[in-house]
């Protein structure tokens, strides 16, 4: 059992009487009597419906346990993205709705960490920083001392806010979770 004041983004709990993963989960302050409440956003694994829900603090929900095994993800088509064990050679589908916007991290061939909830596949595990090269951006400013950013279009199609001295074919860190620039990585330009 978790309680409420406990729930993370990405854990799964039984909600409902199904299994949910948690989206994301805050604590909001109350005034006098009423005290502070936890206000969880849930996606029902089996629907990808989504539900909102408050908590007391105190309140307990059956967590369930998760796994991860390194899968290769092969492609995807109007509803799915498909990833193949390495070692059953057997494929698996997870939902567009389960994977969410970490899509944009994905790429043919890959090995990724895929996590299940029981047989249940729950969603991918990204690394929380990744180098990815920048396709375009416009030319830099000729006062690069200052703090202006440029919008940036990177190999994944993600477009981020990037310093002025960042040019096309430069390699970039990116924090996946926020998805913003940390970085210039220096790397031979392709």
């Amino acid at each position: 059992m978790v309680m409420a004041s406990e729930l993370k983004k990405g854990m799964v709990v039984i909600f409902n009487g199904k299994k949910t993963k948690v989206v994301s989960s805050e604590k909001q302050m109350g005034g006098g009597r009423a005290g502070s409440m936890e206000f969880v956003t849930f996606m029902d694994i089996e629907s990808g419906h989504i539900h909102n829900f408050r908590f007391n603090p105190t309140d307990k929900l059956e967590e369930v346990p998760t796994t991860r095994k390194k899968m290769e993800y092969l492609y995807s088509d109007e509803d799915y993205f498909y990833f193949m064990d390495e070692e059953s050679y057997e494929q698996i589908p997870i939902s567009k709705k389960l994977i969410g916007d970490e899509f944009l991290f994905l790429k043919e061939n890959k090995i990724y960490d895929v996590e299940f909830a029981g047989e249940d596949p729950i969603g991918l595990k990204i690394a929380p920083y990744l180098e990815l090269q920048v396709i375009s951006t416009p030319k830099g400013l000729k006062d690069t001392e200052g703090s202006t950013w440029k919008e940036a279009t990177l190999e994944n199609g993600l477009k981020i806010m990037v310093p002025q001295f960042i040019e096309a074919g430069d390699f970039v860190k990116i924090d996946t979770e926020k998805k913003h620039y940390i970085e210039r990585i220096k790397k031979e330009k392709k």
